[in-house]
Protein backbone atom coordinates (compact mmCIF):
# COMPACT_ATOMS: atom_id res chain seq x y z
CA UNK A 1 0.00 0.00 0.00
CA UNK A 2 2.87 2.37 0.75
CA UNK A 3 4.32 1.47 -2.63
CA UNK A 4 1.01 2.29 -4.31
CA UNK A 5 0.95 5.68 -2.59
CA UNK A 6 4.53 6.38 -3.64
CA UNK A 7 3.74 5.26 -7.19
CA UNK A 8 0.62 7.48 -7.28
CA UNK A 9 2.63 10.46 -5.95
CA UNK A 10 5.32 9.85 -8.58
CA UNK A 11 2.69 9.74 -11.36
CA UNK A 12 1.18 12.98 -10.11
CA UNK A 13 4.61 14.63 -10.05
CA UNK A 14 5.34 13.40 -13.57
CA UNK A 15 1.95 14.73 -14.82
CA UNK A 16 2.59 18.13 -13.22
CA UNK A 17 6.08 18.22 -14.71
CA UNK A 18 4.73 17.34 -18.19
CA UNK A 19 1.95 19.94 -17.86
CA UNK A 20 4.42 22.69 -16.96
CA UNK A 21 6.85 21.47 -19.64
CA UNK A 22 4.07 21.67 -22.27
CA UNK A 23 3.12 25.16 -21.07
CA UNK A 24 6.76 26.22 -21.28
CA UNK A 25 7.08 24.87 -24.85
CA UNK A 26 3.82 26.58 -25.87
CA UNK A 27 5.07 29.86 -24.38
CA UNK A 28 8.31 29.57 -26.32
CA UNK A 29 6.46 28.89 -29.57
CA UNK A 30 4.19 31.92 -29.02
CA UNK A 31 7.15 34.16 -28.21
CA UNK A 32 8.98 33.06 -31.37
CA UNK A 33 5.87 33.52 -33.53
CA UNK A 34 4.99 36.92 -32.13
CA UNK A 35 8.53 38.25 -32.25
CA UNK A 36 9.08 37.09 -35.84
CA UNK A 37 5.86 38.60 -37.24
CA UNK A 38 6.49 41.51 -39.54
CA UNK A 39 4.59 44.66 -38.89
CA UNK A 40 2.62 45.38 -42.04
CA UNK A 41 1.69 49.00 -42.57
CA UNK A 42 -1.90 49.15 -43.71
CA UNK A 43 -2.68 52.05 -46.00
CA UNK A 44 -5.61 54.17 -44.90
CA UNK A 45 -8.62 53.78 -47.13
CA UNK A 46 -9.12 56.81 -49.32
CA UNK A 47 -12.49 58.55 -48.84
CA UNK A 48 -12.84 58.36 -52.64
CA UNK A 49 -13.34 54.59 -52.45
CA UNK A 50 -16.87 53.36 -53.09
CA UNK A 51 -19.70 53.42 -55.57
CA UNK A 52 -20.86 56.88 -56.61
CA UNK A 53 -23.81 58.05 -58.73
CA UNK A 54 -23.75 61.49 -60.39
CA UNK A 55 -26.26 63.87 -58.88
CA UNK A 56 -25.37 66.48 -61.49
CA UNK A 57 -22.81 67.11 -64.22
CA UNK A 58 -22.18 70.73 -65.19
CA UNK A 59 -20.04 71.94 -68.10
CA UNK A 60 -19.32 75.66 -68.32
CA UNK A 61 -22.41 76.34 -66.19
CA UNK A 62 -24.75 74.15 -68.30
CA UNK A 63 -26.29 70.87 -67.08
CA UNK A 64 -25.04 67.82 -69.03
CA UNK A 65 -27.74 65.14 -69.41
CA UNK A 66 -27.16 61.41 -69.65
CA UNK A 67 -25.04 60.78 -66.56
CA UNK A 68 -27.67 60.09 -63.87
CA UNK A 69 -27.74 56.30 -64.37
CA UNK A 70 -23.96 55.87 -64.47
CA UNK A 71 -22.34 54.19 -61.47
CA UNK A 72 -18.72 55.15 -60.80
CA UNK A 73 -16.83 52.58 -58.76
CA UNK A 74 -13.57 53.81 -57.29
CA UNK A 75 -11.10 51.34 -55.80
CA UNK A 76 -7.85 51.85 -53.95
CA UNK A 77 -5.06 49.50 -55.05
CA UNK A 78 -2.20 50.85 -52.94
CA UNK A 79 -1.68 53.76 -50.55
CA UNK A 80 -1.87 56.59 -53.08
CA UNK A 81 -3.49 55.18 -56.21
CA UNK A 82 -6.31 53.04 -57.48
CA UNK A 83 -8.69 52.30 -60.30
CA UNK A 84 -12.11 53.42 -61.45
CA UNK A 85 -14.81 51.79 -63.50
CA UNK A 86 -18.03 53.20 -64.90
CA UNK A 87 -21.11 51.08 -65.50
CA UNK A 88 -21.13 52.78 -68.91
CA UNK A 89 -19.96 56.12 -70.25
CA UNK A 90 -22.14 58.63 -72.09
CA UNK A 91 -19.00 60.24 -73.52
CA UNK A 92 -15.71 58.36 -73.53
CA UNK A 93 -13.80 61.43 -74.71
CA UNK A 94 -14.73 62.96 -71.34
CA UNK A 95 -14.46 59.93 -69.08
CA UNK A 96 -13.35 56.48 -70.20
CA UNK A 97 -15.22 53.43 -68.90
CA UNK A 98 -12.24 52.36 -66.78
CA UNK A 99 -8.81 53.56 -65.82
CA UNK A 100 -6.53 54.43 -62.94
CA UNK A 101 -5.89 57.40 -60.66
CA UNK A 102 -3.14 58.55 -58.34
CA UNK A 103 -3.08 61.15 -55.59
CA UNK A 104 -1.10 64.29 -56.43
CA UNK A 105 -1.90 66.27 -53.26
CA UNK A 106 -4.54 66.45 -50.55
CA UNK A 107 -7.38 67.44 -52.92
CA UNK A 108 -5.94 66.55 -56.32
CA UNK A 109 -5.70 63.33 -58.26
CA UNK A 110 -4.46 62.54 -61.74
CA UNK A 111 -6.31 60.22 -64.10
CA UNK A 112 -4.37 57.79 -66.28
CA UNK A 113 -5.05 60.05 -69.29
CA UNK A 114 -2.98 62.79 -67.61
CA UNK A 115 -5.93 64.99 -66.61
CA UNK A 116 -5.68 66.59 -63.14
CA UNK A 117 -8.89 66.47 -61.10
CA UNK A 118 -9.65 68.55 -58.01
CA UNK A 119 -11.98 66.90 -55.52
CA UNK A 120 -13.81 67.48 -52.25
CA UNK A 121 -15.35 64.57 -50.38
CA UNK A 122 -17.25 63.89 -47.18
CA UNK A 123 -19.08 60.79 -45.94
CA UNK A 124 -21.61 60.58 -48.78
CA UNK A 125 -20.88 63.42 -51.23
CA UNK A 126 -18.07 63.77 -53.72
CA UNK A 127 -17.42 66.67 -56.06
CA UNK A 128 -14.84 66.43 -58.84
CA UNK A 129 -13.89 69.44 -60.96
CA UNK A 130 -11.57 69.54 -63.95
CA UNK A 131 -10.93 71.40 -67.18
CA UNK A 132 -10.59 69.73 -70.57
CA UNK A 133 -8.96 72.15 -73.01
CA UNK A 134 -10.05 72.37 -76.64
CA UNK A 135 -7.02 71.10 -78.49
CA UNK A 136 -5.98 72.90 -81.65
CA UNK A 137 -6.73 69.80 -83.74
CA UNK A 138 -10.28 69.64 -82.39
CA UNK A 139 -12.71 71.84 -84.26
CA UNK A 140 -16.43 72.11 -83.66
CA UNK A 141 -18.18 69.77 -86.07
CA UNK A 142 -21.01 70.52 -88.48
CA UNK A 143 -22.84 67.28 -89.19
CA UNK A 144 -23.44 66.32 -92.80
CA UNK A 145 -25.22 63.34 -94.38
CA UNK A 146 -23.15 60.18 -93.86
CA UNK A 147 -20.68 62.19 -91.76
CA UNK A 148 -21.93 62.28 -88.16
CA UNK A 149 -20.05 64.31 -85.60
CA UNK A 150 -18.18 62.63 -82.79
CA UNK A 151 -18.85 64.58 -79.61
CA UNK A 152 -15.52 65.72 -78.23
CA UNK A 153 -15.83 67.01 -74.70
CA UNK A 154 -14.06 70.16 -73.66
CA UNK A 155 -14.67 72.86 -71.08
CA UNK A 156 -14.81 73.16 -67.29
CA UNK A 157 -16.68 70.25 -65.70
CA UNK A 158 -18.06 69.73 -62.21
CA UNK A 159 -19.34 66.27 -61.28
CA UNK A 160 -21.37 66.08 -58.06
CA UNK A 161 -21.85 62.53 -56.74
CA UNK A 162 -23.85 60.79 -54.04
CA UNK A 163 -22.42 57.65 -52.49
CA UNK A 164 -24.42 54.46 -52.96
CA UNK A 165 -25.01 52.24 -49.95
Amino acid sequence: MVVDQQLSAAKTSIREFLYFYDMFRLSLVLIVLLSSCQRIAVAPISPLVGKWRPESVICDGVHEPGWSDVVFEIKQLVKDSGSFQLSYTPNDTLWQANGTWKILSENQIERNDGLDLTYAVNANKLQIAFHVPLKSKQRPCTPAPNNPCITIAYGSFVFSFLKEN
